[in-house]
């Protein structure tokens, strides 16, 4: 009785830290046991609490819930010191990330380390987006000498950029055109819901017909059927 009473719980202690040791987390001791032996597995079962405790909080992080609280067990804990630095640092991207989705480009970025891909990556995606505004905001006061470059074979925003520079070149070389008297300009509207081409078209048509019944007068055709076009 008395070899059983030694060796049954470092057989049980043996097993439960094999398991742990292999991440296989069991339920706590629940045998009772005396003096050294009772201190043995207190210490096993707080492990085996703490282990359900740091693996339910890394659940909720891999889920993204940055409320986990991080409780740090000593002053030795880096385990836990880990987590809760890791946990600053994501509710920091978060925050940062967020800006940047209401349009903030002026926010501050800087990487952690060498092997920061995360920031690496929010970084060049922020740089982008600013270059691109830049670009934008120069197309959007009249300038269409803009430079721009795809980034990708699915770089969806460059291309239509890319494109509305080119058809607003095109319709401003046909404007330049009709300002100089050239009617035979011919402008397709690009859909349905293309007004401003229709209204270039509208106008273009106005001119000819004015241009034609112009020079009906200019011949003496005074018969020429003038009508107002609005108030």
């Amino acid at each position: 009785n008395t070899l059983d009473a030694v060796i049954g719980p470092l057989n049980v202690s043996a097993e439960y830290i094999d398991r742990i040791s292999k991440g296989d987390i069991p339920s706590m001791i629940t045998d009772s046991y005396n003096g050294d032996f009772n201190e043995i597995k207190t210490n096993i079962n707080q492990l085996i609490d703490s282990l359900h405790n740091v693996t339910n909080t890394t659940d909720r992080l891999a889920l993204g819930d940055l409320d986990v609280n991080i409780l740090v067990r000593s002053d030795k804990d880096d385990l836990m010191k880990a987590l809760a630095n890791m946990v600053v640092a994501t509710k920091d991207i978060a925050q940062k990330t967020k800006a940047v989705s209401l349009g903030d480009l002026s926010i501050d970025l800087s990487v952690r380390s060498e092997r920061d891909e995360l920031m690496k990556s929010i970084i060049q995606l922020v740089v982008a987006m600013r270059d691109i505004t830049e670009k934008t905001k120069r197309i959007s006061t009249g300038d269409l000498n803009v430079d721009l470059t795809m980034r990708s074979e699915k770089d969806e925003l460059m291309q239509a950029l890319i494109t509305m520079v080119s058809v607003n070149k095109d319709i401003a070389d046909k404007t330049k055109q009709l300002a100089l008297g050239d009617l035979t300009v011919e402008m397709t509207a690009r859909s349905d819901k293309d007004e401003l081409l229709k209204a270039m078209n509208s106008m273009i048509q106005s001119l000819r017909e004015i241009t034609a019944k112009t020079k009906q007068i200019a011949v003496g055709d005074l018969d020429v059927s003038i009508a107002l076009r609005s108030d």
